[in-house]
């Protein structure tokens, strides 16, 4: 996506849990059925990783995707 535009992002998962954009502060929770949902609007350019915490805490959490966001020019 372009710095400056709105966008909503849904990340799947197979099991439930929680994903993160820490940069964003932003988390969701996500299940196989119901997609984890953001809502957007990054101002500036870059890469933003996207974590995943698997419900019941045994284990860490993981890498689930990442948002590059690029310049609006």
């Amino acid at each position: 996506m372009r710095a400056g535009e709105a966008a909503t992002l849904e990340v799947a998962v197979d099991e439930p849990g929680t994903v993160e954009i820490p940069d964003m502060g932003l988390s969701a929770a996500a299940e196989p059925v119901t997609p984890a949902r953001f809502d957007v609007l990054a101002t500036r350019p870059g890469r933003y990783e996207l974590l995943f915490t698997p419900a019941g805490g045994d284990r860490e959490s993981e890498p689930a995707g990442r948002l590059v966001v690029t310049s609006s020019g």
